[in-house]
């Protein structure tokens, strides 16, 4: 149940509805960097997008490795 509610709360965010776009991407180049708003669900959904198309599997020799992702820091002055 709270699965359910989770994947229903996902799919919501801005970013599920550039999942094919940010894949063909990611596909198709060597580095991808991934702007958007705070909340729009880069950091939750893109490693699930990855995971779900097998990135990061052992199983695989042409996605194995990790998936990583990294945020940067604002600093106001």
């Amino acid at each position: 149940m709270y699965q359910d509610q989770l994947k229903l709360k996902a799919n919501d965010l801005p970013i599920v509805m550039m999942e094919q776009e940010v894949m063909e991407a990611i596909n198709e180049n060597s580095a991808v960097i991934i702007c958007g708003e705070t909340g729009c669900g880069k950091t939750t959904q893109v490693p699930q997008f990855l995971y779900e198309a097998g990135y990061g599997s052992s199983k695989s020799s042409t996605k194995n490795g990790l998936i990583g992702v990294t945020q940067g820091e604002w600093h106001l002055s």
